[in-house]
């Protein structure tokens, strides 16, 4: 007689997964990427700011800093650097009010850092060097005091110079998962926005940052309204308009 070989059929249990425990571990995802978007934030306008004060804004060395930074410190979150960019970005949906405010008060930690571990190790040169290094440690942390009834004139340059920046910033996000691709378009953008309002500028002796993070902390004196117009309100319009400029052009709508 045929024997008939039992088959035994293996039965796969599938893990039952909640909603809530799903729900809690993406949750746990997204905040360690947000904070991983925040140290960069923060990370990146220091090394970017501590570029600005060493190099006294030249705008061939910044190109070189930007790409330098971006690289090292990837792109995660947009890589902004700047108060002006972020808060363009967050007038264009491009990041949410949350992120927003926290990559802003990043920012200004980042600066604020840079120009704490920069006047420590300056300071520390003592006494004897002083003499020697005066012009260029008082030129590497101040700003030049803004041109009497000629202010409108640094205003507008860091306007137009914020909004090449912004353009930028707006062009560049297309290409955020390719780091070098995007470092290079910010480089170049930082390059050419500073070649255009440091040369506006010093025709009537101002000073150009276009960084609202780094001008706070190189002596700005904000007792004036027009400080906070020129350095504040100026490169903040000037990279919403690069934003909404770029949109405007690239939309096939």
């Amino acid at each position: 007689m045929a024997t008939k070989k039992a088959t035994k059929k293996s039965v796969t249990v599938k893990p039952k997964v909640s909603s809530a425990s799903l729900d809690g571990f993406t949750s746990k995802l997204s905040e360690r990427a947000f904070v991983g978007s925040l140290l960069i934030e923060i990370l990146g306008t220091f090394l970017l700011a501590l570029a600005f004060m060493i190099s006294q804004g030249q705008p061939v060395i910044m190109l070189f800093a930007m790409i330098a930074v971006v690289v090292t410190v990837g792109t995660k979150g947009g890589v902004h650097l700047n108060p002006a960019v972020t808060i363009a970005a967050w007038l264009t949906k491009n990041v949410n009010g949350f992120r927003a405010t926290m990559y802003v008060l990043g920012q200004f930690l980042g600066a604020v850092l840079a120009y704490g571990v920069l006047k420590y190790f300056v300071d520390a040169a003592g006494a004897q060097n002083a003499s020697a290094m005066l012009g260029s440690v008082t030129q590497m942390f101040q700003i030049q005091v803004l041109p009497k009834d000629k202010e409108w004139y640094v205003l507008l340059a860091e306007a137009i110079g914020s909004l090449v920046l912004g353009y930028g910033y707006a062009s560049a996000l297309k290409s955020k998962n390719d780091k070098m691709s995007y470092g290079v378009t910010l480089g170049f953008a930082l390059f050419i926005s500073l070649i255009i309002a440091s040369a506006a500028v010093n025709y009537v002796s101002g000073s150009a940052v276009l960084n609202p993070a780094i001008t706070a902390v190189l002596g700005a004196n904000f007792n004036n309204y027009w400080t906070y117009l020129v350095y504040l309100v100026a490169p903040t319009v000037g990279a919403l308009l690069g934003f909404i400029l770029n949109k405007a052009i690239n939309t096939d709508k």
